[in-house]
């Protein structure tokens, strides 16, 4: 059941069913940037939450960065608007959890964003220490299961 809120990249739609499924602890998908430390780089990374049809939630879902660099990553909810990267960063309010409430529609994509930052005394490196942690509960749906 862990697998059952689901994080989704590469470009996905406002309320569709496209992107790509971020890994579950297999690093063959993750989300992932590419900064310039010289320039105190900040990338946004627009992703998705999306649990499967047949299912909802049960109160939040709340969403955070853990690991060592964890503060080098922000979280914003975009829910169904069509927010651009450079507008994100702009506009965005930037939080170190964000909480996707009960009610939204969770079974098509529900955007939010994720904004990667250096810092200028940071050196090249490939970091993989910090996770993306979802956590709410997932219950069968059983009015989409009676129709």
């Amino acid at each position: 059941m862990a697998d059952l809120i689901q994080i989704y990249t590469n470009n996905p739609t406002v309320m569709g069913m496209d992107g790509t499924l971020v890994s579950n602890g297999t690093g063959l998908a993750p989300i992932s940037a590419s900064l310039d430390a010289a320039k105190e780089e900040q990338k946004a990374i627009k992703c998705a939450l999306r649990i499967p049809t047949g299912y909802k939630q049960q109160g939040s879902i709340k969403l955070k960065f853990i690991g060592e660099n964890a503060s080098m990553w922000k979280l914003a909810i975009d829910g169904y608007s069509e927010t651009d990267a450079a507008k994100a960063l702009k506009s965005l309010t930037w939080k170190d959890e964000v909480e996707v409430e009960e009610g939204c529609d969770v079974n098509v994509n529900y955007v939010f964003w994720v904004r990667a930052g250096c810092s200028k005394d940071e050196r090249p490196q490939s970091d993989t220490s910090v996770k993306l942690q979802a956590e709410g509960t997932i219950v069968v749906d059983e009015e989409a299961k009676s129709s």
